[in-house]
């Protein structure tokens, strides 16, 4: 057994990864969408949102939701079914997509997880997601003018973390080691979007965009690329981030 002689700050001890993760995100005016069951609101066996951490904000069913949304008990979130709507959103998340970080903790057992998260402007359909299809992890905006991919993590249930970064030109994904970026000149970003958990937009249809998999956590910070950054703050928030990921999945 290692003793210290010295008292140490709460952020070092194991245990402390979640609460610490959480003082990044509320620093930055960001919001974390943790698959904790005290998170989930339903009214009358139907799931009507999932709350934030900080209790200040929910997600809500999208316009499309066919009341389907399941909170799975067993493995901590929100279960999600090939071909049915039943993702969630928040409504006016940025005033203009221009620069943003979101985490994902999901896991799939089979088939493949396809739409994970979306910032999407609305009327004008564009749109910056995340999505898990064909053996590859990817993201890109609609007009697919900017777009990153890695290999798609194992089929296995464990959870895995996936990170996506963007700063007005440049987009960064992270998987399980390993990350990309590319370059490119996105249109139509510069209007206010809403945030989107499991499917891309509040549109009907695209049925095949729906995939399966189990959405443990979201986490989201506006203004800020936590990837790709030299800025302290980011450099801090993205330790923060890997410290959750080793000791607390």
């Amino acid at each position: 057994m290692l003793t210290l002689s010295q008292n140490v700050p709460p952020v070092v001890l194991v245990g402390s990864e979640g609460a610490a993760l959480q003082s990044q995100i509320a620093d930055a005016g960001g919001v974390w969408f943790h698959g904790d069951p005290e998170n989930v609101l339903i009214d009358e066996d139907v799931v009507t949102g999932w709350r934030a951490q900080d209790g200040q904000v929910v997600a809500v069913p999208t316009t499309h939701n066919q009341r389907a949304s399941h909170y799975d008990l067993d493995h901590a979130g929100f279960a999600f079914q090939k071909g049915v709507n039943s993702g969630f959103t928040l409504a006016n998340a940025v005033a203009k997509i221009d620069r943003f970080t979101a985490v994902l903790v999901y896991s799939v057992a089979d088939d493949e997880a396809r739409s994970l998260f979306s910032l999407n402007t609305g009327a004008a359909n564009a749109m910056i997601f995340l999505s898990e299809a064909d053996g590859k992890l990817f993201a890109k905006d609609r007009a697919s003018s900017i777009e990153v991919s890695l290999p798609a993590p194992p089929r296995n249930s464990q959870k895995q973390m996936v990170i996506l970064s963007f700063n007005h030109r440049h987009l960064y994904l992270w998987s399980r080691g390993e990350i990309v970026s590319a370059t490119g000149r996105p249109e139509g970003l510069d209007a206010p979007a809403d945030l989107f958990i499991g499917c891309r937009s509040n549109r009907a249809g695209l049925v095949k965009t729906l995939g399966s998999s189990v959405i443990h956590d979201v986490m989201f910070w506006p203004g800020r690329s936590l990837l790709g950054s030299a800025d302290a703050r980011d450099i801090a928030a993205l330790d923060a981030v890997h410290r959750y990921r080793r000791w607390a999945l």
